[in-house]
């Protein structure tokens, strides 16, 4: 994508933490709508199943030197289905006192055992580009990329972690959570949002919103 193409009609949430970032100001400038808010989780949310954690070059070093990285990467597998790490800017192995192998080796960790992908941009721009072209791909569909067709749900278990997975909030790894705890979609879809809290991962705030795709009357004529 052209760093100067306006990608029009998407949205993409920024936590307030990065609010003053040149990555916004070029954003904005691509006609991305900016909304910025606290995020428990990541730096960029693209949609309810996509979050972004992005790190500077030298922020990655020392995510891993104090330990924050796979925290971090931990939160966003729990709380979303595509988390993304990007890191950005160059000298990603002269910058540190880590030998090369042990930056592989995480990178390595984030791509295997997480499941995270990992980009690496060059600056802002490149890195605001990446942004829109995702969050057009993810909210409107985009021709640029080629859509994967959905994997089949093989059993009955399979379908209800689908089912569930697709509320607000909610991927795979929390939508067995949910599953274990009520035991049944039913159960699950008539709990209070005090009675949703008590799993693991569902704040208040995740409740409320579960309940009132629930709730809420179908109203498509």
């Amino acid at each position: 994508m052209n760093r100067k193409t306006k990608v029009g009609n998407v949205r993409i949430v920024v936590d307030l933490r990065e609010a003053t970032n040149e990555v916004v100001k070029i954003l904005s400038n691509l006609g991305v709508k900016v909304v910025t808010q606290r995020l428990e989780v990541g730096d960029y949310q693209l949609s309810d199943r996509v979050i972004v954690e992005r790190k500077t070059t030298r922020d990655f070093l020392h995510s891993i030197e104090d330990g924050r990285l796979f925290k971090q990467a931990s939160d966003m597998v729990d709380h979303f289905d595509r988390p993304v790490l990007i890191i950005e800017g160059r000298l990603l192995y002269s910058l540190s006192s880590f030998k090369p192998n042990s930056i592989r080796g995480a990178l390595s960790s984030l791509i295997l055992d997480y499941g995270i992908p990992v980009l690496i941009t060059i600056d802002a721009s490149d890195t605001a580009a990446f942004l829109a072209i995702m969050a057009k791909h993810e909210q409107n569909g985009s021709k640029e990329v080629l859509r994967l067709p959905k994997k089949r749900a093989k059993t009955l278990t399979d379908r209800q972690e689908i089912i569930v997975s697709e509320l607000p909030g909610v991927g795979l790894k929390l939508a067995r959570g949910l599953l274990r705890h009520f035991g049944t979609i039913e159960r699950l879809a008539t709990a209070s949002e005090e009675e949703l809290t008590k799993v693991e991962k569902v704040g208040l705030k995740k409740a409320r919103e579960i309940r009132r795709v629930l709730a809420s009357e179908y109203k498509r004529p």
